[in-house]
């Protein structure tokens, strides 16, 4: 059943409004909110001493009790050490401690890195993806490798930041990782040289005459202006019979450019996500409406002819979509707006807030969940495409024929539909 239409709600409107205006985005954190610091007046939990740590643990505890998504189980609130803590308690969590939190707050600023995003896993870390044309994915890292070390210093226990920090130094030295690669036994060591990364998010080709291909690799500050510039570039030249969205190894970003995307094709005002949390502050409804994308100055897509939101519409997605490019893919789906096609997604729909502490550290928690239109979750379980295609293999055989790739599938979708 397809979701109903619904109208911008003023009270939703403040509220996410107040939200994005926050939204932090850094390595390794991207899609966090910074939130106001707990008040000094949180009563001491467990210890009668008054020491700067005590403090801070009672701190963080409160705030865990107080934000946390889901109920909260008290067996995992005994860790003297304020990491392993937050961990027990919420995975995707982290205790920032203040050199941390500091490095969140104000970057280094022309610091050059390896180009990848990489997640906690277990005690380690796990690559989400390189980014396009970056000295990561130039030197073969995929989604799904583990990270065991940098520079031969093991990665267990270290914070997503501070990962990130290994890796960042000036541009054309050397850096070294170890990864272990699925359906292989041993690690192998990866060099490459430090570099200044500059993202192009948004990527566009013609596969065909009237036939379009736009690749979004990430969601970040100049995506929505970027996709504007390029549909208007599409449409100067007329009406194009169809257009590949491709959201594969895009693992999210900003939250309002999810929703920027989705209201470039979508009717105006529908609800693009629903986000839920314990608390009245991570409750609101996301709307296709400018309100919920323009963060300053005229709306980028207003431009734009009617008949974007009807042209043909393909999705692409893999493992490796999450987050934000998961909400753009559900929506579409909902409404049936697209074809999502490719293999099944990486299922994150959960949104991280920073509560700064009065130590000067912080605390990362986990504090709500999105649900698509037609109030599907796809925490954990991802999204199924309405077209299952599986990626072409590298080599081909009498026992491995050529397959069509799913951007090929894409495109012959489209056909299909203009006959």
């Amino acid at each position: 059943m397809e979701p109903d239409t619904v109208l911008v709600s003023s009270g939703d409107m403040m509220k996410i409004n107040t939200v994005l205006r926050t939204f932090v985005a850094a390595a390794g954190l991207a899609g966090v909110l910074l939130a106001a610091p707990v008040p000094a007046s949180v009563p001491n939990q467990f210890s009668p001493a008054g020491s700067q740590s005590e403090s801070a643990r009672d701190e963080v505890v409160a705030r865990i009790r107080a934000s946390y998504v889901d109920p909260v189980d008290e067996d995992k609130l005994t860790q003297d050490d304020l990491g392993e803590l937050v961990r027990a308690v919420d995975p995707e969590g982290e205790y920032l401690d203040q050199d941390a939190f500091s490095e969140l707050k104000s970057p280094r600023a022309n610091v050059a890195g390896i180009g990848l995003e990489f997640g906690a896993h277990g005690e380690g870390l796990k690559i989400v993806a390189p980014l396009d044309d970056s000295p990561a994915a130039r030197a073969g890292l995929k989604a799904g490798d583990l990270v065991l070390a940098i520079d031969e210093a093991p990665v267990k226990g270290l914070t997503l930041l501070g990962a990130a920090q290994r890796l960042r130094g000036e541009a054309g030295t050397p850096v070294e990782i170890t990864i272990l690669r699925e359906g292989e036994s041993r690690p192998r060591d990866v060099a490459m040289r430090r570099e200044f990364i500059r993202q192009q998010s948004v990527r566009v080709s013609e596969l065909e005459p009237g036939y379009f291909h736009i690749r979004i690799s990430r969601l970040i500050s100049d995506t929505l202006a970027t996709l504007a510039t390029q549909l208007k570039a599409i449409y100067a030249n007329g009406e194009p019979k169809g257009l590949v969205l491709d959201l594969r190894d895009n693992p999210g970003g900003l939250l309002h450019c999810a929703a920027g995307i989705a209201a470039a094709f979508l009717p105006s005002d529908v609800l693009v996500a629903s986000v839920r949390g314990r608390s009245p502050d991570n409750t609101f409804n996301i709307y296709a409406a400018p309100s919920f994308y323009v963060r300053s100055g005229p709306d980028p897509f207003k431009a734009l002819p009617a008949s974007v939101k009807r042209v043909p519409l393909v999705v692409l997605v893999d493992e490796v979509t999450a987050a934000g490019s998961e909400i753009v893919a559900g929506a579409f789906q909902d409404y049936k707006r697209a074809i999502v096609v490719g293999t099944r997604t990486f299922g994150r729909a959960s949104l991280q807030t920073i509560f700064p502490l009065a130590n000067g550290a912080a605390l990362k928690l986990t504090t709500a969940r999105w649900m698509t239109p037609n109030n599907r979750s796809v925490q954990n379980s991802g999204i199924v495409p309405d077209e299952v295609v599986l990626e072409a293999p590298e080599e081909t055989t009498q026992e491995k024929p050529i397959q069509k790739s799913p951007l090929e599938h894409a495109l012959s979708i489209l056909k299909k539909a203009r006959n």
